[in-house]
């Protein structure tokens, strides 16, 4: 409460606005507590943090307001939300990608000002009382009815923050150049066997707890990141020679998705391998279909790819005069070469 406008400023808060919310905020409750300097010398003085400052900008009117201006989106508003329909999950991420470009994109990108949970926290909560009918869509019964749009620590003690809007931040801050961000990971260091046996427990607690939860497309961020952080565990499996049943069972989740979790382990195995197609390897394997058509082209991989084309039931040939004179294997090569009569 003994903060001035200098103080924001020597905080990094060069915005005028946001200025004016906070400053407004502490002269309120200056005005409403006799006790103020008590309060703030008890606050300096105790270990525990302050009392988050939310900006009051996340109005539910300016929710609504933000929604009606973007023309692609009123068809939802006015047929589904405004009718207290739930409208599909698609939907409801384009709904969060406005929300949170409209609050938070100019301070993510240009300020690396990045949106405090308790922020975040304040919007999810204000999106269903603005719209009343998506507290239905909490991903838990015991889970706060926000928390299919934020979730503190996905409801845990600790670990990352889940939901549409933490997804929506957090692709907001790839976008950043590397140089710019406000938080870098550290480098990868040596560990001694203490910090291995730490690490492996870590792992095996995250497989654990990651088993337990239901594969929704809500909780595939949280389950591939504790995928992440069960790496060593995974490893160990397979350096023991462990079977697939072993692996599936301590690994449920690479069942779901798709294989969209497979394909995020092999990467990280297999950091150094190349993404060009063996297509040498492909077109050979279709030159064994058929060795009696398309002889008279030299090269290989064009025959091979002639042989694809007439093996496919719809080759998408185009009927026409000029066809009438050319021979079947011409005609079926017709999408996939222009004949230039020399």
């Amino acid at each position: 409460m003994l903060m001035n406008d200098n103080d924001l400023i020597d905080m990094d808060i060069t915005q005028k606005g946001l200025r004016v919310i906070i400053m407004n905020f502490v002269k309120n409750n200056r005005q409403q507590s006799a006790h103020t300097t008590d309060t703030s010398t008890d606050l300096v003085n105790s270990d525990r943090e302050p009392p988050l400052l939310v900006p009051s900008y996340f109005s539910i009117s300016e929710i609504k307001t933000t929604l009606e201006n973007t023309s692609k989106f009123r068809n939802i508003l006015y047929g589904q939300l405004n009718n207290d329909q739930v409208p599909g999950h698609n939907d409801l991420l384009e709904m969060v990608r406005i929300i949170c470009n409209h609050f938070f994109e100019d301070r993510v990108l240009n300020h690396q000002n990045y949106p405090t949970r308790g922020e975040k926290q304040l919007l999810a909560r204000n999106i269903c009382e603005a719209f009343p009918q998506l507290k239905k869509t909490k991903t838990n019964v015991n889970g706060p009815d926000e928390s299919f749009f934020f979730w503190s620590n996905g409801g845990a003690c600790k670990g990352p923050h889940t939901g549409l809007i933490e997804q929506r931040t957090n692709n907001m801050r790839k976008k950043v150049p590397k140089e710019n961000r406000k938080f870098m990971r550290k480098t990868s260091c040596s560990l001694n066997s203490d910090e291995e046996d730490r690490h492996a427990e870590a792992a095996k607690f995250s497989a654990e707890k990651c088993a337990t939860l239901t594969p929704t497309p809500e909780n595939c961020h949280i389950i591939s990141y504790m995928m992440y952080e069960a790496t060593p565990l995974h490893k160990s499996m397979l350096s023991r020679n462990r079977s697939v049943s072993d692996i599936i069972r301590q690994f449920p989740h690479l069942r779901s998705y798709h294989g969209l979790l497979i394909q995020q382990a092999y990467n990280r195995f297999t950091g150094n391998r190349t993404s060009a197609p063996d297509l040498k390897g492909f077109l050979s394997k279709s030159l064994l279909l058929r060795r009696d058509i398309f002889n008279f082209i030299d090269d290989e991989y064009i025959r091979a790819c002639l042989i694809i084309m007439r093996q496919l039931p719809v080759r998408g040939c185009k009927r026409g005069r000029e066809m009438e004179c050319m021979s079947v294997d011409e005609v079926s090569a017709a999408p996939f070469i222009r004949w230039v009569k020399v």
